[in-house]
């Protein structure tokens, strides 16, 4: 009997261990299970399954939640889950599945609809498990939308860049014959008879549209002067766009403003009272037809959380402008930056204002959002970080100095109609002119050293065959080291000497002679 104990002893010990280890098993198996759970739903993955054979479909909490219903919610069937898919995308979407459940796996990115209404985008698979003699699809959903987001915003900046750089050609040779354009209109007005003179206004008037036009597509293209930064009280500058508005749109048009007095940043004030007269004139023209049309703009204080995609977190001015207008379409506002892009008549409007008003938004670190909708209007917002330093907004501009002078002047640039009517500027100011049609040519001007020495000021041309004006600056400080130097250009240009001044073409005669008396006092 004792051997018989002694086995029967031994085997419930080795039972009890296979017990123990059962359960440590077990323990470990709901450990991990745990662990994955949490893993899953910190990565916002939604877990699905679903029976083919009973057409069966069960969700995890966390797909619920990607869908905005509540927990423990499943939708009947494979037909109630495309129906939640966006109505543009349900057709793909559906036969994609049909393709993986035929092939045994499949992954697609589609927009779904919440039950908010709001609209994301998702990344689903699922795979075909045979199990039971039977096949259960087993898969996963995750919320890809603020990727997506990032990666549209890069296909953006890449068009944009090249865009840019296509843009920036063509508005240097454009602003050049601009040059040749603009000023002579000028000149031929005030020498005109008058009975000409309305004639040459018209097409002075076109001219200086046609500038505009390129300092915009310079400003899209992030290629314009450098800007002019100061402090300023962002209400005072809105006031001073809706008031020009006020004078010029249709009377019929009611305006209604509120601006917070302490919202100040720093910005190039011309650059964004351009970005408001933007926004402002799309508001007229969105209120075509509009019984009781309505703009209404506000200057406010908000603060921006660092969880909003891309944006600095702080106090932030915004200035709001909305209208009670037509508003936009899902597939309108998703091009409303694009350059070019216009529901406008033809000549009625470029395509340009709200690619520049975008760009110069950027420019400044802020950003620019839109809220729209068919026949409930459209409120425009920009963003900009709110400085308080007052010092610079206290600061009054100083006064233009004078226009005319004895200085000689000497003008290089290889296009003889803008030697020409810059001259004809000079002279009827009391300047003394003299030209060049190249470096070389300036270079064999100056070398008369009486010539050289005559010289006070250089007008220089950026871009010419043969000598670039940058060469051509380090010849000019040997044979002429007192002449200042203003670099001429047709796109944006930053000097390498801080003693240099850089004007950008076209200019109209009273800017063109202001800069020349600007350098030579300075």
């Amino acid at each position: 009997m004792n051997g018989v104990d002694e086995e029967l002893a031994a085997l419930r010990l080795e039972v009890a261990r296979l017990r123990a280890k059962e359960t440590e098993l077990g323990t470990n198996v709901r450990e991990s299970e745990e662990k994955l759970r949490m893993a899953v739903e910190a990565a916002g993955i939604g877990l699905w399954s679903w029976d083919p054979r009973t057409d069966t479909v069960t969700w995890e909490a966390p797909l619920c939640a990607i869908f905005g219903l509540p927990a423990g919610t499943s939708p009947v069937g494979r037909a109630g889950y495309v129906a939640l898919v966006h109505p543009d995308d349900r057709e793909h979407a559906g036969a994609v599945i049909a393709r993986g459940v035929a092939s045994g796996r499949w992954e697609d990115e589609y927009r779904i609809v919440r039950a908010d209404g709001a609209v994301r985008w998702v990344l689903a698979n699922g795979t075909v498990l045979q199990t039971e003699g039977r096949g259960i699809v087993l898969g996963a959903v995750i919320d890809v939308t603020e990727r997506r987001q990032r990666d549209e915003q890069l296909r953006q900046a890449q068009k944009l860049e090249a865009v840019g750089q296509l843009t920036a050609g063509i508005a240097h040779n454009f602003n050049n014959m601009l040059m040749g354009v603009l000023p002579n209109l000028e000149i031929a007005v005030r020498r005109s008879s008058p009975e000409l003179a309305p004639i040459l206004r018209i097409a002075e008037q076109s001219a200086n549209r046609a500038a505009e036009l390129v300092r915009q597509l310079m400003t899209y293209a992030g290629r314009h002067r450098p800007n002019e930064y100061r402090v300023e009280s962002i209400g005072t500058l809105v006031e001073r766009a809706v008031a020009f508005c006020r004078a010029t749109f249709d009377q019929r048009i009611a305006f209604e403003e509120n601006y917070d007095a302490t919202a100040r940043a720093r910005v190039d004030a011309a650059q964004l009272e351009q970005a408001l007269l933007n926004l402002l004139i799309n508001a007229r023209d969105a209120l075509a037809g509009t019984r009781a049309p309505r703009v209404t703009v506000t200057v406010d204080l908000v603060r921006v959380g660092a969880s909003e995609l891309e944006r600095r977190e702080g106090e932030h001015v915004r200035v709001r402008v909305s209208d009670n207008g037509s508003g936009m379409d899902t597939a309108t506002m998703a091009r409303i930056y694009e350059p070019f892009f216009t529901t406008k008549d033809v000549g009625k409007g470029t395509g340009l204002g709200l690619a520049t008003t975008h760009a110069i938004l950027r420019e400044h670190g802020g950003w620019i959002a839109c809220e729209s909708a068919m026949q409930r209007g459209t409120t425009f917002s920009l963003y900009l970080a709110r400085d308080v330093d007052a010092a610079d907004a206290a600061r009054a501009p100083s006064e233009a100095p004078p226009t005319h002078g004895t200085e000689t002047v000497l003008i290089v640039d290889d296009e003889p109609a803008i030697r020409n009517v810059v001259s004809i500027m000079l002279t009827d100011a009391g300047f003394k002119a003299r030209s060049a049609a190249s470096g070389p040519d300036a270079i064999a001007l100056l070398a008369d050293t009486r010539v050289a020495e005559e010289i006070s000021l250089v007008l220089l041309d950026v871009s010419m065959p043969g000598m670039p004006g940058r060469e051509l600056r380090r010849r000019l400080g040997e044979l002429a080291p007192q002449a200042r130097v203003i670099y001429f250009t047709g796109y944006a240009f930053e000097a390498d000497d801080a003693n240099d001044a850089v004007l950008e073409k076209p200019v109209r005669q009273e800017e063109l002679l202001a800069a020349i008396r600007g350098v030579l006092d300075r």
